[in-house]
């Protein structure tokens, strides 16, 4: 299928961004994984940078924090997504290593 405008072919992409949420070309979920990937390595750093410095985050707010901009993401995706039980697993792992950063516990707990 061919989609044109008056300036010409509209190009095609192997991904596209609707209201957040990256749609890949051949709809595997291994992108979005990556992206809540990547944020989840951001928060959590910056919430172990934030609530190590003197007067900073508390257990609530950082949990606080980590449901704003990681588990927000995964209930908006899931619906979206073709999950299978792997992937399901890989969510599961980036919430947990969130919940683990916000309540300052170790890695290994």
């Amino acid at each position: 299928m061919e989609l044109s405008q008056a300036s010409g072919p509209i190009p095609e992409h192997d991904e596209i961004r609707v209201l957040g949420l990256f749609v890949p070309k051949h709809r595997r979920v291994v992108t979005a994984i990556a992206k809540l990937r990547k944020v989840e390595d951001q928060v959590g750093r910056k919430v172990r940078r934030v609530s190590n410095q003197r007067g900073g985050l508390r257990c609530k707010d950082a949990l606080r924090l980590a449901h704003a901009f990681v588990v927000s993401r995964v209930l908006y995706w899931i619906p979206y997504l073709h999950l299978h039980k792997f992937d399901e697993n890989a969510l599961e792992v980036i919430l947990r290593k969130m919940y683990k950063h916000a309540l300052d516990l170790p890695k290994n707990t």
